[in-house]
């Protein structure tokens, strides 16, 4: 198998590469980067590696030779007042439908996007077919970017899988990522603020669970869209809680009563996603904690 994979230096695809690489099945990785110098120097020595630094959102892809499956995980998240940004995440998909998708240069694309394109929770679990409606410029993009790529591939006659993916969580993610401002807090004695009492309640998935959901749909027959994430929901305060201790610090927590959050509870339905992927994550919130410390 022969992999294009755009977004290697990102949070996800730094833990999905080893995966890749250590794959019997897989003989080529193509790495589409916009800056090489931050890829892991030991790739360069891999003979399994391809490598092409290229700004996806301003130079078209040049003509390639065939593929088996793209990996799609490159992306931007817009400023919440920033249009522009918004649009980005667009004309970089547009680049990859026109240059890998409708040319036919793979067989499969495997795209991810988010929680974020349902918007307002109706019911739960959320499933696949709840409705979308997005809150943020970021859910637009990501459900555009969906409704581009289902198309195209459409189109092309290739085969199309979305991964929705849950609060992703792991070593490597954005310092402005919830987790890990709750880890340095933590471990800097510092209190915490907490809307809604602390009970907001989110599904956290962990990064190895979400690269053996990819490697899954590597390998997957069927298509469609598949949400990732364990199924459950923990309350933020309980969350810190299991940080203090695994970090053996006692959190300071302060409970606001503001009640504006509006999506005070999102637990995402896996159904789909056990049956016709095998996936089966592993990694519940504790266990994800845990590995995540000690891998910091």
């Amino acid at each position: 198998m022969r992999i294009i994979l755009t977004g290697a230096t990102g949070f996800i695809g730094s833990h999905l590469i080893p995966q890749l690489l250590n794959d019997s099945e897989i003989k080529k990785v193509l790495l589409l980067i916009r800056n090489v110098d931050k890829l892991n120097r030991e790739y360069f020595k891999n003979k399994k590696v391809e490598i092409l630094e290229i700004d996806l959102l301003r130079v078209n892809i040049p003509r390639l030779p065939k593929y088996d499956v793209l990996i799609h995980l490159a992306d931007i998240i817009p400023s919440k007042k920033d249009v522009t940004n918004f649009s980005d995440n667009i004309r970089i998909v547009e680049n990859i439908i026109n240059s890998i998708i409708l040319k036919k240069v793979v067989k499969k694309v495997i795209y991810t996007s988010t929680l974020d394109v349902y918007g307002k929770i109706i019911y739960l679990p959320v499933d696949e077919v709840h409705p979308t409606n997005p809150l943020t410029f970021y859910g637009i993009s990501k459900l555009a970017n969906e409704l581009l790529i289902i198309r195209a591939s459409r189109n092309a006659k290739i085969s199309c899988i979305i991964l929705r993916l849950s609060q992703v969580y792991g070593p490597n993610e954005p310092l402005v990522k919830v987790i890990p401002l709750f880890i340095k807090k933590i471990k800097n004695s510092e209190e915490i603020s907490l809307k809604n009492k602390g009970k907001i309640i989110r599904d956290w998935v962990y990064v190895k669970d979400v690269v053996s959901a990819i490697d899954n749909a590597l390998y997957a027959n069927s298509q469609g869209i598949f949400n990732i994430a364990t199924g459950k929901g923990y309350p933020l305060e309980e969350l810190i809680k299991i940080l203090g201790k695994l970090a053996n610090n006692k959190p300071k927590i302060i409970k606001e009563a503001n009640n504006n959050e509006l999506r005070p509870k999102i637990i995402l339905g896996i159904e789909k996603a056990k049956k016709l992927l095998n996936y089966h994550p592993t990694y519940f919130l504790e266990k994800g904690l845990k590995d995540y410390l000690e891998n910091l």
